[in-house]
């Protein structure tokens, strides 16, 4: 027991937190609080993400188009990486093992979460990289490109061309998506050291 702290994480929230998931519950909590003290709500915007895959609900997996549509504004409306992996368990549990292209339209909006931690602007995903431009030139630290180096080699370009950005080359042989959402991963992890030179 937390003294002060009620009955925040007691059965009578349990319901909650179970209905939206741990990290958008404490999202909520912090929103309100920072709400009641006057504070600015910081919530970061969720990326746009150019996948060059295809990645959609197939009507043979989900015939109904009501129920594609209100899957669509759910997924589409995932703000982290446990909302998707809630989404995909209820898809696997109302209508069986989901397809390539919903795990492939859950993969892309996994991305764009994971860019949401880390600052992204935008991300865009090909075949052979995938590019991820920051919001900010002072989240492309020189700490954080020599952890990249480090980390990936020659595999990781940086541009301040078009803003700040960062180009990771993808293995040829593997899943592009898979390979994109371990370095957002990479940047994610990042992100909770310290960014600022």
């Amino acid at each position: 027991e937390i003294r002060g702290c009620g009955n925040i994480l007691g059965a009578a929230q349990h319901g909650n937190i179970a209905a939206v998931g741990y990290d958008t519950y404490t999202l909520l909590i912090q929103e309100a609080v920072a709400e009641l003290k006057g504070q600015p709500v910081l919530r970061r915007a969720l990326p746009p993400v150019e996948a060059a895959v295809d990645a959609f609900i197939p009507e043979q997996y989900v015939p109904s188009e009501a129920q594609k549509i209100t899957l669509y504004k759910r997924i589409s409306g995932a703000r982290s990486v446990e909302e998707v992996h809630e989404l995909h368990e209820e898809l696997a549990d109302r209508f069986g093992t989901p397809p390539g292209p919903v795990q492939r339209l859950l993969g892309v909006m996994q991305l764009r979460a994971l860019g949401a931690e880390v600052g992204a602007k935008s991300i865009a995903l090909t075949k052979t990289a995938v590019s991820v431009t920051f919001d900010s030139p002072r989240l492309l630290t020189r700490r954080l490109r020599n952890a990249l180096i480090q980390q990936f080699g020659d595999r990781a370009a940086f541009s301040w061309e078009n803003g700040p950005s960062i180009a990771f080359a993808l293995d040829a042989a593997g899943d592009p998506l898979a390979t994109a959402r371990a370095f957002l991963e990479f940047l994610a992890h990042y992100e909770t050291h310290p960014r600022f030179d």
